[in-house]
């Protein structure tokens, strides 16, 4: 992502994709992520959406001789929106000038740190190092406080910004699966199976690009505890999203994913119907581009 992607540009050959690391290079990207959870039971339906935004400048330490990177990653602008609820909607944004001393002394720490990690040349991620002072930010003051940010969720974050690249030559139409993506959702253990298929060249904006598309399916398990009657049902399920590479430079340009899944589980008035739908996008940060612009909370900052 922070490199450019080696590619044999013959077109009717297979290409072998990798990513080549050079000291110094530098890029920044912008990550937004809106996840939003959908409960409907006895006629009530509740909505909570929860919008991360944030802005991530990435630089190459140094490369080995085998072509692992030592990269840093620091967040230089971070911005969280959550919406349902008892507190109704709130903001918080690390370019406000109204955050509370708690949040502004983490916002603080966390745009000025460097996230260490090293990545392979297929964009593999290991060895995530967040620095001991913002490890120590990020622990509650107060027993029982759900923290705002983890050092797990902070690894997570760096991951999930990664293309994955096969390790073998590539024919438009070739596709690879990726490791099952295990989560848990209202008690039940959740299974996302995703596929990427290579497309070949595509033009967008008068750019020349190489796309990748992506698809998912899921497979749903209640818990060996709960009674029958919590079986839970895939009434729909959809997953596609693409990655663009500029085909000159071959940098990452824009990526986006959309997932949705529709349970159901109960039977007459303990009928719960549960939607989740999530959308991550990734774009590159144009010179002309602006990071994501100030927002006033429609409801007090917590």
């Amino acid at each position: 992502m922070v490199a450019l992607v080696a590619l044999l540009l013959t077109s009717d050959e297979s290409r072998t994709l990798k990513y080549v690391f050079k000291p110094g290079d530098q890029v920044k990207y912008i990550t937004t992520q809106l996840r939003t959870n959908t409960y409907k039971k006895s006629g009530r339906k509740v909505e909570v959406s929860f919008k991360q935004e944030s802005a991530n400048l990435w630089k190459v330490q140094s490369v080995s001789p085998d072509g692992v990177a030592d990269v840093s990653q620091t967040i230089t602008r971070l911005r969280i929106t959550q919406k349902g609820g008892p507190l109704g909607v709130q903001v918080i944004d690390s370019a406000a000038d109204d955050n509370p001393p708690a949040i502004q002394q983490l916002f603080d720490d966390v745009t000025k740190a460097e996230i260490r990690f090293k990545m392979r040349p297929n964009g593999e991620v290991t060895a995530v190092v967040v620095p001991e002072a913002l490890k120590e930010r990020l622990k509650p003051k107060k027993e029982g406080d759900a923290p705002l940010l983890t050092e797990e969720g902070l690894a997570r974050m760096v991951k999930s910004s990664i293309f994955i690249l096969p390790s073998k030559p590539l024919k438009i139409g070739d596709g690879w699966n990726l490791d099952p993506y295990r989560y848990t959702e209202s008690g039940h253990l959740i299974v996302m199976n995703a596929r990427f298929t290579y497309e070949g060249p595509e033009s967008k904006d008068g750019k020349k690009l190489i796309k990748f598309n992506r698809s998912a399916e899921y497979e749903v398990t209640k818990p060996k505890d709960q009674p029958a009657d919590a079986e839970v049902t895939i009434k729909r399920q959809a997953a596609e999203g693409y990655v663009l590479l500029d085909a000159e430079t071959c940098r990452l340009v824009e990526s986006n994913m959309g997932e949705s899944l529709l349970t159901e589980s109960g039977s007459g008035a303990q009928k719960l119907e549960s939607e989740t739908v999530i959308n991550t996008s990734i774009r590159l940060k144009e010179p002309a581009q602006k990071e994501p612009t100030k927002e006033k909370a429609e409801s007090p900052t917590p």
